[in-house]
């Protein structure tokens, strides 16, 4: 039996998934409740195994905040992130 057709790595595989979208979330959560800065959340950001359909999402939303932390004053960076972290959580399907 192949053992990429396993149900249990199925299984398996979507629960990293659900493990990987959580964390995805929750460093999001903590950006917006000031918890992390946004450094804190590019990091959490690249460290995040997504799943493949959103890669693209979460990459875009990395870059963002890397120009935001490049090019804006700190005095600002919580205020543009969140508007990130929104645009991320909407484009993923959270609510």
């Amino acid at each position: 039996m192949n053992p990429l057709f396993n149900t249990t790595n199925l299984r398996n595989t979507q629960k990293d998934f659900s493990i990987s979208m959580d964390e995805l979330i929750e460093a999001c959560q903590k950006f917006k409740d000031g918890s992390y800065s946004i450094e804190d959340l590019y990091r959490r950001l690249s460290w995040v195994a997504v799943p493949n359909q959103i890669i693209e999402i979460v990459s875009a939303a990395e870059r963002e905040l890397e120009l935001i932390r490049f090019t804006e004053l700190e005095e600002v960076w919580h205020d543009k992130g969140i508007r990130v972290i929104d645009d991320l959580l909407k484009e993923i399907g959270y609510r």
